[in-house]
């Protein structure tokens, strides 16, 4: 709870003013993290230890409203690094009746995980196909991301051979789960 107090004190000038504001903060009880649990569905293809590595609430460590933000985020970018891009994180706390005690509940479904397929390379006339692919991080068969699609697109921008450089990802249909990539 913060209760705001303030006094008008003399400003530089005749024509200002000035405010002191003094806060009095009352701090309310210190929650620990006692517990982080996981509802990660039936077979989830990553494991609990995984998404552990990616959370900055520790069991026995103090409870940090932020870390809710912050790993919400971590863990739906690390996902989208394997290609779920659709997706669902929830990251939330639930206390004791004296809010002492924190559990961190991590809810995640994955859905279907995105692989790239085949790559195409137009409109090329300095280096060759295998050259644009040795400098791509984007593989066949391995998890599309829409952060490795773009690191891609910088590093081919970076070789100076081109004077514009796009990597797009091919719509898909509903239920495929594999994406062509032109370049």
């Amino acid at each position: 709870v913060m209760d705001l107090q303030f006094e008008d004190v003399p400003g530089r000038s005749a024509a200002e003013g000035g405010v002191v504001i003094v806060p009095n903060i009352t701090e309310g009880p210190r929650a620990v993290v006692v517990r982080v649990v996981f509802d990660l569905g039936e077979r989830p293809a990553v494991a609990e230890a995984a998404l552990r590595t990616h959370l900055n609430a520790r069991e026995s460590g103090p409870f940090v409203p932020a870390h809710l933000v912050l790993d919400t985020r971590n863990l739906e970018t690390y996902y989208e690094s394997l290609g779920f891009l659709n997706r669902l994180v929830e990251v939330r706390a639930e206390f004791n009746a004296a809010a002492t005690e924190a559990v961190i509940v991590v809810f995640a479904r994955e859905g279907p995980q995105i692989t790239v397929g085949e790559i195409t390379v137009v409109g090329n006339e300095r280096l060759s196909r295998d050259d644009i692919l040795r400098e791509i991080t984007l593989r066949p068969g391995e998890p599309y991301s829409e952060a490795a699609r773009v690191d891609s697109q910088r590093r081919l921008y970076n070789l100076s051979s081109f004077r514009s450089v796009r990597i797009t990802a091919q719509p898909r249909l509903p239920g495929e789960t594999v994406t062509r990539i032109v370049i």
